[in-house]
């Protein structure tokens, strides 16, 4: 997916502006299972992703977290890192090879000072994520481990074959053994 395409999903953003950004940013290939943020460091980037899969996964007490899923056409980074300079809390791990494009803060926030409609896409992005961890929090609390599963299936159907079992599990909050339990009795629903 072309840089174009990311951006005006959430905001028409001019291909003049496209091109100031494509002109400070770094293309890279990145293996499956390699880390792009690690947890506990700091990034100085914001990634796109054209061509891959990624999980957003946290770390605490030895227990991984899977948070959130990212794929071909979203945005990511460390907020923890763009926004004050600290280490990540949020590692982000490619599950496919994936092509991302890096685009370092410092060309990143000196193109929003000067390109409104970068602007006006960012603070687009911004919403959209904190409402897609807004959700989670509420899903996550409020429905049973089916409904989440099913729920996940209708909206990332793409990534259902694509990711670990152990993954989905985390992030819908139950144990492998339980989600491999809903998949069977599901199947056997259809």
């Amino acid at each position: 997916m072309e840089l174009s395409e990311i951006l005006n999903i959430d905001y028409p953003v001019s291909q003049s502006t496209v091109d100031k950004l494509l002109a400070v940013a770094s293309r890279l290939t990145i293996k499956k299972k390699e880390y792009v943020i690690e947890q506990g460091k700091r990034t100085d980037s914001l990634f796109f992703i054209t061509d891959g899969l990624f999980r957003g996964v946290h770390v605490r007490d030895g227990q991984e977290d899977t948070i959130l899923f990212a794929v071909t056409g979203d945005p990511f980074t460390s907020l923890h890192s763009m926004a004050h300079d600290e280490p990540a809390q949020i590692a982000w791990q490619a599950l496919d090879k994936s092509e991302i494009l890096a685009i370092k803060y410092a060309d990143f926030n000196r193109l929003l000072e000067t390109e409104d409609d970068l602007l006006r896409w960012w603070s687009r992005a911004l919403l959209d994520q904190v409402y897609v961890l807004e959700r989670r929090y509420v899903w996550i609390g409020s429905n049973d481990a089916a409904s989440r599963y099913e729920s996940l299936v209708k909206t990332r159907p793409g990534i259902m074959t694509r990711v670990p079992v152990k993954y989905i599990a985390q992030y819908l909050n139950v144990k492998p053994e339980t989600l491999s339990r809903i998949r069977a009795r599901l199947a056997r629903k259809s």
